[in-house]
């Protein structure tokens, strides 16, 4: 792990990327049984999808206006609890010394 955490530190510097930790401060958080992805598509009639990561019962995915909403409001949640990828820019090394994160969150920047 602490390879991929030198590589993440890495990416950090660059700019069209943003990485953002979850500490384990946080608590409980709608991410804590696995990850998932939020699917947009350029497309005006293309819903949106989420992948969700069930493990070993396999992957799933939801395309229910609800179950998307959800994923939007947890997802917004995560980033809002989470240091922020500037913070983690100036010093990506933090990663790594504080790897007992549960989460993180890699996004191109805006």
């Amino acid at each position: 792990m602490r390879d991929q955490l030198h590589h993440l530190c890495r990416i950090a510097e660059r700019r069209n990327i943003g990485i953002q930790m979850l500490p384990d401060a946080v608590g409980a958080h709608t991410s804590m049984t696995g990850g998932f992805a939020i699917l947009d598509y350029q497309a005006p009639g293309d819903p949106s999808i989420i992948y969700v990561e069930v493990g070993a019962a396999g992957d799933v995915f939801l395309e229910k206006p609800e179950d998307v909403a959800h994923y939007r409001k947890s997802y917004s949640y995560l980033r809002a609890s989470a240091l922020s990828a500037d913070a983690a820019r100036r010093d990506p090394r933090r990663l790594i010394r504080n790897s007992t994160t549960t989460r993180l969150t890699i996004h191109p920047s805006t």
